[in-house]
C-alpha cells in the first residue's frame, strides 16, 4: 500500500476512503495511486506514522 500526498488547485469535496469523512479540502492523498480511492490528512497522517 501506497499513500501519496497532493495539493489541489482548489478546494474540492471528497469523502474519504478510509473513513468515510466528507470534507472540503485542498490536500488529499492517494492510495496505490488510484485517484477513486482518496484519503483525508487525517487518515493520512495517521497510515503515515503506522507505515513508519
Amino acid at each position: 500500500m501506497e499513500l501519496q500526498l497532493h495539493r489541489l488547485d482548489r478546494k474540492t469535496g471528497i469523502a474519504c476512503s478510509r473513513c468515510g469523512t466528507r470534507s472540503q479540502t485542498t490536500v488529499v492523498a492517494t492510495l496505490d495511486a488510484d485517484w477513486t480511492r482518496l484519503v483525508d490528512r487525517g487518515c493520512y497522517d495517521a497510515w503515515s506514522k503506522q507505515l513508519g
